[in-house]
């Protein structure tokens, strides 16, 4: 991985390989993860788009190798990006527009950056944001008692070997049933290990707003999707196996942007692109290759 080594933002972005960082005949894909992740969690399928596109991962605030916020809401996140295109995008890149590929927060990241930087996102793949599931109505679910645990685990002082062995035994309740989850039941030993490599950088005050049922404030699905006029690929889990995106908002960004295209996953939850990866890969390279991209014209 070759990482930007001057940015004034002090957001860690990499490109997947050396050899993409003077390449400038392919267009750029940014990958935004989701809260409590790091870039990395998009390498395979980062592999599979770079004969046609760079793919360049970066850290939002809080994660990974990036600066630390005081605050944490998806708005925050947003800001900081914008600032980064704006200010260093350009000449660390030389190029002044790209595809956004956002995993949940970088889902909802991706749609307010379209919407409020429209000549320089050509197109973006949302896959599984939560939007209003995630504000308020996080309240009483499953959701708000997972992540009250997660923060507890976030940045320990340990190994993560022993951050590992410790979030195979983690449990939170479900309010719904009344019953307790284990971690473990619910994901694989690799998944578990790589969990615990984010965690041991994640500042744990990244999830104090999204327990609290804050982490939406400032930020309005309803007025942004009425500034989105470009490709929008839309990734939707299913609910009733842990997705998170709410149909109405589908239909809200559908019914805004004669553009956008939606591919559901039945029996899929929320990490699409580790549970479904191939079909994930499929779908997103059929769309990206279904608008012309200006760089691929030359």
């Amino acid at each position: 991985m070759t990482p930007f080594s001057s940015s004034q933002n002090r957001l860690n972005a990499e490109f997947l390989t050396q050899r993409d960082q003077g390449d400038r005949s392919r267009t750029v894909i940014l990958f935004l993860h989701g809260v409590t992740r790091c870039w990395q969690t998009f390498t395979t399928l980062m592999n599979s788009l770079s004969p046609r596109f760079i793919p360049v991962g970066m850290d939002f605030p809080g994660h990974g190798a990036s600066m630390r916020l005081e605050r944490y809401l998806v708005r925050d996140h947003v800001d900081a990006l914008i600032q980064w295109l704006r200010e260093d995008y350009g000449s660390l890149t030389g190029r002044n527009q790209l595809i956004l590929y956002g995993h949940s927060l970088g889902g909802m990241v991706a749609t307010a950056v379209a919407a409020e930087l429209p000549g320089m996102v050509e197109a973006i793949v949302l896959e599984d944001p939560p939007f209003d599931a995630m504000g308020q109505q996080i309240k009483g679910t499953s959701w708000q008692t997972y992540f009250a645990e997660v923060r507890k685990y976030a940045s320990l002082e340990c190994t993560q070997q022993h951050l590992y062995e410790e979030l195979t035994d983690m449990r939170w309740e479900d309010p719904s049933s009344g019953k307790m989850i284990q971690l473990s039941s619910v994901r694989d030993e690799p998944s578990i290990r790589f969990m615990a490599r984010c965690l041991h950088q994640l500042d744990p005050n990244t999830m104090a707003p999204i327990v609290s049922g804050d982490w939406l404030d400032g930020y309005c699905l309803e007025r942004l999707s009425q500034k989105i006029g470009c490709p929008t690929l839309i990734l939707q889990g299913d609910p009733t196996a842990g997705g998170t995106l709410l149909d109405r908002d589908v239909e809200l960004l559908r019914s805004s942007n004669g553009q956008t295209v939606v591919k559901q996953f039945p029996q899929a939850g929320h990490l699409l692109h580790q549970v479904r990866l191939t079909e994930v890969m499929q779908t997103v390279s059929l769309f990206l290759e279904s608008f012309a991209v200006p760089e691929l014209r030359k």
